[in-house]
């Protein structure tokens, strides 16, 4: 402790504005390494559940679509137009079971993987 009460004071202050900046930068870092963890969890996630929330509107879609469908299926009469409506039917279904099984390769949660193998 005597050699630094012997110190000159501009010595004693640039002693102490490097340890305020050391200390800063320590600060600092620790600042941009957790922004970057919190940029790369973000992107996790977006990548993971908002993404697939596009496909799910998708098979929404098709489902109410497939709906209407077979509301005008049992209102036609002509026997040709039934089996296009049912090829229609089919085709909409077969997309809404491959966009699902996107889905679940993207699901994180075991739950979320339960409630899409149930649909």
């Amino acid at each position: 402790m005597k050699f630094y009460k012997n110190l000159k004071i501009t010595t004693k202050l640039v002693i102490g504005f490097f340890i305020v900046a050391i200390v800063a930068g320590i600060i600092g870092g620790t600042g941009i390494h957790s922004l970057n963890s919190i940029s790369n969890e973000a992107k996790i996630l977006y990548e993971k559940a908002t993404a697939p929330m596009a496909q799910l509107t998708d098979v929404l879609e098709m489902y109410l679509e497939n709906r209407i469908a077979i509301r005008n299926l049992v209102l036609l009469d002509d026997p040709t137009a039934i089996k296009e409506k049912i090829e229609e039917i089919n085709t909409k279904s077969d997309s809404i079971l491959a966009i699902m099984d996107e889905c679940e390769k993207t699901a994180v949660a075991e739950e979320t993987k339960k409630i899409i193998q149930y649909i």
